[in-house]
């Protein structure tokens, strides 16, 4: 080859060389916008998840505290009807404390 039929080659892979590197560092920026999002992403999911795992715990001890006014209400209910009852003056509660002492 000579050099004239080189030089358009050459002037070929400089081109080439430019739109190589324009084209890279448009990938390149790109990933690392994408990569910004995927972290903020996981990030948010992962506070998420938390408010999930303290609002299911707040959940579950609200239902227990529901069951336990729940009986609370049905033993006041039933010593009300207990002060109601003709010729029963006991109360549930003297009832239990006297058959538990001595």
């Amino acid at each position: 080859f000579d050099s004239l039929e080189l030089r358009p080659l050459r002037n070929q892979v400089g081109d080439l060389t430019v739109e190589y590197e324009e084209k890279k560092h448009a990938y390149d920026s790109m990933t690392a916008g994408l990569e910004s999002n995927v972290a903020r992403i996981e990030q948010e999911v992962n506070d998420l998840e938390e408010k999930l795992f303290n609002y299911e715990s707040q959940y579950h001890r609200l239902q227990a505290e529901t069951q336990i006014f729940m009986l609370h209400k049905e033993r006041v209910g039933n010593e009300v009807k207990k002060y109601l009852t003709p010729g029963d003056k006991k109360s549930i509660r003297s009832c239990n404390s006297s058959s538990s002492s001595p």
